[in-house]
């Protein structure tokens, strides 16, 4: 079976101009379909013709991109952990236009196995080495702190796009405790390698509408609907020159540096069953006394409930705000399968929740930022 050309995706993916034509053409198509119909009326209503119902899909797809989240910017340093095919990693260089230093990008496969599961995954991952990211394998995302390649390193954003244990299991309790106890590991893993710094925009927003008396009493989502902005980092004239300066020293050295922030954990899941029953905010805000399966440990790691995050939002994951990424299930990929998130098989919404260390947690175990 021939591999997929990464160039020619790439390409596609990158012409902004002919992004901007079909758009102009959208909006053109949907001025059009109005006066149509503003003229017919009264006289029943006019059929679109197919140009212009194409246009008018166009429109919407456009519009909704715009609309999306996206949690990440330029001057942050990214872990991905539990990457498939790499390519949402692949999306933030190419789409998002993050720079690769900042990029730690890895697996919990073998090169071997990963390249043998996900055909495109070494195209993706040259192409990630050549655009400067860091492409590691065999990491287990509940276990970052035994990888040496990320020691004296600390991350903005730490990305775990849709966890699953993937052992097949058919008890459904059993397989809600077996990825809970994945999250779990995760989340207490994550907290030691977050930055340090002041708290992400969104979480700022928050309380200075709570001050305000504009959140109801009592009312603990802690920002769980929220659904707003394209990036957490909330910038002022100021603060963008600032970013400017700091991106262009850090592009001059060509080294990995890390913002002067607090660090969150992202986590992308789909809605649903069996997802919801996860519970995910409250494993994270609430953490049990115990792993659901200790079996699931690494030999001598020893699992407490003294990390405690706060939610700082939840949003709607958007795949078409990440054109280069293909969702890649945990067992594999076969010939003409597509994606259950964006493709053609796509179950149902997702939804990426955020999550900070609470204050009092911050700096226990962990070492200072770089």
């Amino acid at each position: 079976m021939a591999k997929p050309k990464l160039k020619s995706s790439l390409a596609a993916h990158q012409s902004r101009a002919a992004q901007a034509a079909r758009l102009a053409a959208a909006e053109e198509a949907a001025k059009r379909k109005a006066a149509s119909v503003k003229g017919g009326a009264g006289g029943g209503r006019k059929r679109s013709r197919p140009g212009e119902a194409e246009g008018e899909q166009q429109q919407q797809r456009a519009r909704k991109k715009m609309r999306a989240t996206v949690p990440f910017d330029a001057l942050d340093s990214v872990l991905l952990v539990g990457e498939g095919n790499f390519s949402f990693s692949i999306s933030l260089v190419v789409d998002h236009r993050l720079p690769g230093h900042q990029l730690v990008c890895t697996a919990y496969d073998s090169s071997e196995s990963c390249f043998s599961k996900y055909p495109d995954a070494s195209d993706h991952v040259a192409c990630l080495r050549k655009a400067g990211a860091t492409v590691l394998f065999s990491v287990d995302a509940g276990a970052l702190g035994k990888v040496k390649e990320l020691k004296a390193k600390r991350f903005s954003k730490v990305y775990f796009g849709f966890p699953h244990v993937g052992l097949g299991i058919k008890d459904q309790d059993r397989n809600v405790s077996a990825n809970q106890t994945l999250l779990l590991r995760f989340l207490r893993s994550a907290a030691t390698l977050l930055t340090d710094g002041p708290p992400p925009a969104a979480l700022a927003a928050q309380a200075k509408r709570k001050g305000k008396g504009k959140r109801k009493e009592g009312d603990d989502s802690d920002g769980e609907e929220a659904d707003s902005g394209v990036s957490d980092f909330e910038e002022d004239e100021d603060e963008a020159e600032r970013v400017v300066r700091e991106l262009a020293e850090a592009k001059q050295k060509g080294g990995f540096r890390s913002p002067n922030r607090a660090g969150t954990v992202l986590i992308a899941l789909r809605e649903g069953l069996p997802y919801f029953l996860w519970n995910l905010p409250h494993l994270a805000k609430s953490p049990p006394p115990a792993l659901p399966l200790p079996a699931m440990q690494q030999k001598g790691e020893k699992y407490t409930a003294d990390t405690v995050f706060q939610t700082v939002r939840s949003f709607a994951f958007a795949p078409e705000a990440f054109p280069a990424y293909s969702h890649r299930r945990t067992i594999g990929w076969r010939q003409g399968e597509a994606g259950l998130v964006g493709g053609e098989r796509d179950e149902g919404k997702a939804r990426v929740w955020e999550f900070v260390l609470r204050r009092e947690e911050k700096g226990k175990g962990r070492g200072g930022g770089r």
